[in-house]
């Protein structure tokens, strides 16, 4: 299983276009996201060009909790820990 871990992606749509594109490329499965989304916007773009899991721990800098919580609750492959969580991972 391959698994791509970011942080601080702080909206940056530009950026994590050229990394959910190399995801795509590696066939990652999983993306672990450790902070600093920024914005539900941030979320959904992930969520649309990202196939696999999403996993989310909050940072100082997510302004819109409440709406990117609204959109994790609506997508079963996105999972938020608000300030820390365990992953169970089964790996080969």
């Amino acid at each position: 299983m391959k698994i791509l871990n970011i942080s601080d992606s702080h909206d940056n749509i530009l950026n994590l276009k050229k990394v959910l594109i190399l995801a795509k490329k590696e066939k990652v499965e999983t993306l672990l996201h450790c902070g600093d989304i920024a914005s539900a916007e941030t979320l959904k773009f992930i969520a649309e060009n990202f196939p696999g899991n999403i996993f989310i721990v909050f940072g100082n800098a997510d302004n819109e909790k409440e709406k990117i919580l609204k959109i994790a609750s609506a997508n079963k492959r996105i999972k938020i820990f608000p300030e820390n969580g365990i992953i169970n991972l089964k790996l080969i």
